[in-house]
């Protein structure tokens, strides 16, 4: 017998599912412990490294692959550090998506390339000047990685978890 919620139709069932996007970035820091930030040219401020996933690529793929494109540095993750899950209304439209931040290494930063285009500039910073340059939300970020004693953080549009 079937359950009375039972599902008939997989294809219904799938159509169902959330079309939820997710992004990837990375806190990077050279050998002076300084964290490595880029001025984008589509909006204003500084972000950390990373975008947004392409389809049927991994949280951890599109921070390497993002790395790649905007800086040329060639990255190896070093771990999961943070999970954030956000709410939003952006142009009238609602949406809803999970940003994926990890810690990396590059072996060397002189290969750092910016295509003038996506990224206008890029600096490395001291953890604490980066206020000056972060916005709120990802300042608090680096913030609660800075702090933590295990990870990953875990993020609700974009304040921390009370644990």
């Amino acid at each position: 017998m079937a359950h009375k919620n039972h599902i008939p139709c997989r294809k219904t069932w799938l159509e169902t599912l959330a079309k939820r996007h997710s992004a990837s970035g990375a806190f990077i820091f050279n050998e002076k412990n300084q964290l490595l930030i880029l001025k984008p040219s589509y909006k204003e401020g500084w972000n950390l490294p990373g975008g947004v996933t392409d389809k049927f690529e991994s949280p951890y793929q599109t921070v390497i692959r993002e790395c790649k494109e905007e800086t040329n540095l060639d990255i190896q993750i070093k771990e999961l550090v943070l999970i954030d899950y956000i709410q939003e209304t952006i142009d009238g439209h609602n949406f809803d998506h999970v940003e994926f931040y990890f810690t990396a290494i590059a072996k060397s930063f002189t290969d750092i390339k910016i295509d003038n285009e996506e990224v206008i500039d890029y600096k490395f910073v001291d953890t604490t000047q980066a206020k000056e340059f972060l916005s709120e939300n990802y300042y608090n970020r680096l913030q609660a990685v800075l702090r933590a004693k295990s990870y990953p953080v875990l993020f609700d549009n974009k304040k921390p978890l009370k644990s």
